[in-house]
């Protein structure tokens, strides 16, 4: 499958952790950030809708096909993405 076309996407800071050094100086450590992405699907008529939760000890990520075409004939999955790519949309395999 050719690659999907951005619509957009959306980056949501999670928050930070705040903590003292020896020195007792701050340090502050980012917890993640939620981004948030969609794509036109193959037949352009809905959206993919892509999650990937970027959390310090929790990262996770959803795909989701939002055409009623589209969900019929494909599939999205992350099997063999980095973190952080875009969702695999390939044909359903027969059962």
């Amino acid at each position: 499958m050719s690659e999907l076309k951005l619509i957009k996407q959306t980056k949501t800071p999670q928050g930070e952790v705040t903590s003292y050094n020896k020195d007792g100086t701050k340090s502050t450590q980012p917890l993640g950030e939620i981004v948030e992405t969609t794509y036109k699907c193959p037949c352009g008529k809905g959206i993919i809708e892509s999650t990937y939760e970027n959390l310090a000890g929790y990262p996770d990520r959803y795909a989701f096909i939002k055409c009623e075409d589209c969900a019929r004939t494909y599939e999205a999955h992350f099997f063999r993405v980095a973190w952080g790519g875009e969702p695999i949309v390939e044909k359903k395999k027969p059962i």
